[in-house]
């Protein structure tokens, strides 16, 4: 009865191992996945704040121009 509920026990650990194997594979691939989108979107916010950065120093420095900055 010992032997057979020790290997009954090591058959369920090895099933449980690979149960939690398999788990964190899938886990892991979304979150690949979401840390990926997450990537794509802070890049497109950066490029939105760079260009309005840039579009507003255009505006700045052609009001300044305007007022004579230039002559200075």
């Amino acid at each position: 009865m010992i032997k057979w509920l020790d290997e009954f026990l090591g058959a369920e650990g090895d099933d449980l191992a690979a149960a939690q194997d398999a788990a964190g594979d899938a886990l892991a691939d979304a979150l690949s996945g979401e840390m990926d989108r997450q990537g794509e979107a802070f890049g497109a916010i950066g490029d939105a704040f760079f260009s309005a950065k840039h579009d507003e120093m255009e505006r700045l420095m052609e009001a300044l121009y305007h007022y004579g900055y230039g002559d200075f």
